[in-house]
């Protein structure tokens, strides 16, 4: 909203300039995962439904076998307990 101005309305409407921020955003706006560029052609192509797919999306994904999931996670698990040792160990010090 500009200085000065607490409303729009039919007789104080939203002017073209204060689009100003907005466009140069829009117009520097960069692809990466999770944005890209879609052009017209394409959108008319599949009949203008804007439910697109990511294109930078993981295809395929394989899943990992559940032993092995298993064995991570054990593995894991005792590293935590480890540093929690460790951690109760110092509280241990300072607090004695």
């Amino acid at each position: 909203m500009p200085e000065g101005r607490k409303k729009y309305s039919k007789t104080a409407p939203l002017q073209f300039e204060e689009f100003a921020p907005a466009l140069a955003w829009w117009n520097a706006r960069e692809e990466g995962a999770q944005a890209w560029k879609v052009s017209a052609e394409d959108v008319a192509a599949k009949g203008y439904n804007l439910d697109l797919k990511n294109p930078n999306a993981k295809t395929g994904l394989e899943h990992a076998d559940p032993k092995e999931l298993i064995a991570s996670m054990r593995s894991h698990e005792g590293e935590v307990m480890r540093l929690l040792g460790e951690i109760e160990a110092l509280v241990a010090e300072v607090a004695g």
